[in-house]
């Protein structure tokens, strides 16, 4: 009787939480869980993923990973808390709220400078709405004492698309009289490394050598639009493999001649039949003029501004069928600007039954 009754409210839970988007179909499970597993299971499908070895690092680095979340879901999605069981790691998220097919990065920072060895992190998210739930998302990594970034990471800050960039710090390394850095290798080629050994000299005071490198970090005009975080890779003679490449940070925005948000643009939720606008932004460093919108499909509609100004506000409509599901397309905005004349923005909306 107990298991009967413990079914019947998991069928209900399924039917509630059963709208999951996955290629517009319903989320359908062929047996009978325990409803508090299945709370737990529905959070998690959001992630990206759930856990993070991010091998050894330097003290005083700056190092942040992101796990994305992702509401697949036609109900909205509310973070109530974000809770870790390390003083040492600092998670940061944009927004709380998501509706439907929004992300939002969640971002942890780790303080290089005040905590050193081996940590094991568990970040903990709790969700309150549609149901509530928590997601365990785990981060480990060892700070070593003997190597610094100086200054901590490499900052571009914001550079404009198609202009070059460059940064220098310096490496600095205590122990070994013949230690060595390799090699630097970088995981993008628009960015690029160059290394210069400056001392090498005993230290009295730590009663081991110091060894400083200077290190050039350069972006290249052909950097794409949009922002910067990667790490370079620095691979040194340690006879530990674990502790043998140490990452380095590299962070920025290249700024395009036109930047678009939101995109891609979610109109959400759309009952079927009905209407829905939402708003696209386009600015610019100087005045222009939008002189053409071509969207597919045709369900999505926009009439361009006529006057030249650096921000143009331009609507988004999009007309519901009848057929429930998924629509996916694009918008493609031409300009007078001379380079960007085009730029294309993915779109998409969801058509529910209508009430």
């Amino acid at each position: 009787m107990q298991s009967m009754v413990v079914c019947r409210a998991y069928e209900a839970y399924q039917r509630a939480i059963g709208r999951v988007l996955t290629g517009g179909a319903m989320w359908i499970l062929a047996f009978c869980l325990p409803p508090l597993a299945l709370a737990q299971d529905w959070a998690k499908r959001m992630f990206d993923h759930t856990s993070a070895d991010l091998g050894t690092v330097a003290r005083g680095a700056k190092i942040e990973h992101i796990f994305t979340i992702e509401n697949i879901y036609v109900e909205d999605v509310h973070i109530a808390s974000i809770r870790t069981t390390c003083g040492c790691t600092i998670p940061s998220i944009e927004k709380k709220l998501l509706k439907t097919y929004e992300k939002v990065p969640l971002r942890i920072e780790l303080d290089t400078k005040n905590f050193s060895g081996r940590k094991d992190v568990t970040i903990t998210v709790q969700f309150d709405q549609p149901f509530p739930a928590e997601v365990s998302l785990y981060v480990s990594v060892f700070i070593r004492t003997d190597v610094v970034f100086n200054p901590g990471s490499v900052q571009f800050g914001s550079v404009p698309q198609g202009k070059p960039a460059e940064q220098k710090l310096s490496v600095v390394y205590a122990g070994r009289p013949d230690w060595r850095i390799l090699r630097v290798e970088s995981p993008k080629p628009y960015l690029e490394a160059r290394l210069k050994e400056v001392a090498r000299l005993l230290d009295p005071t730590l009663g081991a050598t110091r060894v400083t490198y200077d290190l050039w970090v350069r972006l290249k005009p052909e950097a794409p639009a949009g922002r910067i975080l990667e790490y370079l890779l620095l691979t040194t003679d340690d006879p530990n493999p674990k502790s043998a490449q140490i990452p380095l940070v590299v962070e920025g925005t290249v700024v395009p001649p036109l930047a678009v948000s939101p995109s891609p643009l979610n109109m959400g939720p759309v009952p079927a039949g009905s209407t829905v606008t939402k708003p696209l932004v386009l600015q610019a460093r100087q005045p222009f003029r939008i002189l053409a919108v071509e969207a597919d499909p045709p369900e999505f509609l926009a009439s361009p501004p006529q006057a030249a100004k650096p921000v143009h506000v331009l609507p988004i409509q999009f007309t519901a069928g009848q057929q429930t599901g998924k629509v996916s397309g694009r918008i493609r905005i031409q300009t007078d600007l001379a380079d960007s004349p085009w730029v294309e923005v993915p779109v998409e909306a969801l058509i529910v039954p209508g009430p």
